[in-house]
């Protein structure tokens, strides 16, 4: 992967890039959001948990894996410790992220002739936030995307201009998302509930009715988890999979089996479906018109 930089009015942005060679004509594009106080690196790293996996899958898939920086204290574009100014009050203010990743998503299909209709963005937690936040203020750039561990702020939730299919992949038992909403741990501010996150996107995309349940197969039993695909169809469906007695992690059959203190930090971890090659497979089905 190559490290590279972007102007942004006043500012200079960072991200990591992986174009994998061999690409076919005009690639889909990925965009993925690491969470709040990590950063583009520790995304593939020991840290980044499922998203360690993502370069394999770009490279399977033949597409462009785009993972940028948020910023970190005082601003700094390149640290470690970064967040993304999603919209929860208060959350770095003055920080364009919106502008920082519209920009970003242009000089990508630009360089690389990518297929601009077959742009996705993912994200988790405070970048599933930011995903969010995207899909409000700039849902023209996106085919489709994906949320993990993340619920809308409280407070105004302004309606996407348009719609965009949608993934939400959340965890009964997350200690720091609440699920029923509430307080996120760290006072980092107040977030709606899973249900009201998914009513919003639904009600955006213009859907209606009962949603289609399937329970799907319990491959480790052992983990303590099970995971419920929730469906509303259309021209751009929302889902939702519920991952009951799950954390604040992303579901992955390779991962470790983690220490209570990561227990009691995070929650659980699902090991019944790859939850990146789940959203994945959704995603890539979409063509933004």
């Amino acid at each position: 992967m190559t490290e590279r930089t972007i102007r942004v009015g006043p500012a200079t942005r960072h991200y990591l890039e992986l174009v994998p060679p061999g690409l076919g004509r005009r690639p889909p594009v990925l965009v993925v959001l690491h969470g709040g106080t990590g950063s583009m690196r520790q995304l593939f790293g020991r840290r980044g948990g499922a998203m360690a996996d993502l370069p394999a899958i770009a490279r399977d898939e033949g597409m462009i894996l785009v993972a940028p920086n948020g910023t970190g204290a005082a601003g700094d574009p390149a640290g470690d410790r970064q967040t993304w100014n999603d919209l929860r009050d208060g959350r770095s203010d003055g920080i364009d992220d919106v502008g920082f990743l519209t920009r970003l998503v242009g000089r990508v299909v630009a360089e690389h002739r990518a297929d601009a209709g077959r742009v996705c963005i993912a994200g988790v937690s405070n970048g599933g936030m930011m995903t969010y936040r995207m899909l409000i203020e700039a849902p023209e750039l996106f085919a489709a995307a994906a949320a993990f561990v993340a619920n809308l702020p409280e407070g105004a939730r302004p309606v996407p201009r348009r719609p965009v299919p949608l993934m939400i992949m959340n965890g009964t038992a997350d200690p720091l998302m609440p699920w029923g909403g509430g307080a996120i741990a760290g006072d980092r501010g107040r977030v709606t509930s899973t249900a009201e996150t998914v009513r919003h996107f639904v009600r955006a995309n213009g859907l209606s009715g009962p949603p289609r349940h399937r329970p799907l197969p319990d491959r480790d039993p052992g983990d303590g988890c099970r995971m419920v695909e929730s469906r509303w169809d259309g021209a751009a469906p929302v889902v939702l999979v519920t991952v009951e007695g799950g954390g604040h992690r992303i579901p992955w059959p390779g991962a470790g089996r983690p220490g209570p203190l990561a227990d009691r930090v995070l929650g659980p971890v699902c090991r019944d479906a790859h939850g990146l090659r789940m959203a994945r497979d959704f995603m890539k089905r979409f063509r933004r018109t």
